[in-house]
């Protein structure tokens, strides 16, 4: 794959999907330690003439103090966590791990795994995972397989793949049966749906039947009945057996379809095997609607 000098992978649609599966995580980041209303008082205050001819004409010093100004070291993470308030260092390590992902990934990996605390592991590990993966997909993908720990190992491969816009390569990574994995495929699966509906089942129906493939169909028959109620009732007929993770996607199809089309919605419920039939009543019942209604 190639990359530009600085060693950035030149992949658009790596830099796509790496900003989708990242958006969710910046709505959680803390802001510095400055912030709040006189921070954001001083951040708009207009200038006087003097700092302004300043800013204009800023001096051969401050210009290489800026460009030869040091990453972000481990000395400063351990300092904010440790001044972190309780409940929040999960946060400040993941803002602080996010900045040094991108300036020096190797470094930022180190600290990761030192950490101790298991909690504060995963995150960091999943971090690191995920914004090195942005920069360098297979130096991050070697990374994760490097690490000794499979459970480790898990939750980077898994964060490296969420990252990852194509949903094949991604599927490809994640070979090993770790729940964090497991979760990560269900992921990627259900994001491929929301963009290509048919590609996603094709895979799905060509996996060995399992609970985790229960489990995935359910997400893309509720994906399906969104636009097409009958067709999700053909992919849940085709790809999951009588018992709970049919009745469960069964489930997930009457509430949508009534509200589109009551009549079409009972006549299916109504056609239905006993057992199915009874979970859909209830589901009707609990939804406020009467299954016996005209």
């Amino acid at each position: 794959m190639a990359t530009t000098s600085s060693g950035r992978s030149r992949r658009p649609d790596l830099w796509i999907g790496c900003a989708a599966a990242l958006a969710a995580a910046a709505l959680f980041r803390l802001t510095g330690p400055d912030a709040g209303p006189a921070a954001d008082a001083r951040a708009t205050a207009e200038p006087t003439s003097g700092s302004r001819i300043a800013e204009a004409t800023p001096s051969p010093r401050t210009t290489r103090s800026r460009i030869s100004a040091p990453a972000i070291t481990a000395s400063d993470v351990e300092g904010a966590l440790a001044a972190a308030t309780p409940g929040t260092q999960d946060l400040v390590l993941e803002r602080k791990l996010a900045t040094w992902s991108r300036e020096d990934p190797q470094a930022a990996a180190r600290f990761a795994e030192l950490q101790t605390d298991p909690f504060l592991r995963e995150v960091a590990l999943r971090t690191v995972a995920q914004h090195w993966a942005c920069r360098d997909r297979d130096a991050a993908a070697a990374w994760a397989g490097s690490l000794g720990n499979g459970a480790d190992r898990d939750v980077a491969t898994g964060a490296i793949a969420i990252a990852d816009a194509d949903p094949r390569a991604a599927l490809a990574l994640l070979s090993g049966d770790g729940a964090a994995e497991a979760a990560a495929r269900v992921a990627v699966i259900t994001r491929w749906a929301a963009r290509d509906a048919d590609a996603a089942e094709t895979w799905a129906a060509a996996q060995p039947p399992s609970a985790e493939r229960d489990d995935i169909v359910s997400r893309l028959v509720f994906l399906r009945v969104q636009t097409d109620a009958p067709a999700a009732v053909r992919l849940a007929d085709q790809m999951l057996g009588p018992g709970d993770a049919r009745d469960d996607a069964y489930a997930s199809i009457v509430g949508p379809w009534m509200n589109r089309d009551p009549e079409a919605a009972r006549a299916w419920a109504a056609a239905t095997d006993e057992r199915a039939r009874h979970r859909l009543d209830k589901e009707l019942v609990i939804a406020g609607r009467d299954p016996s209604a005209d």
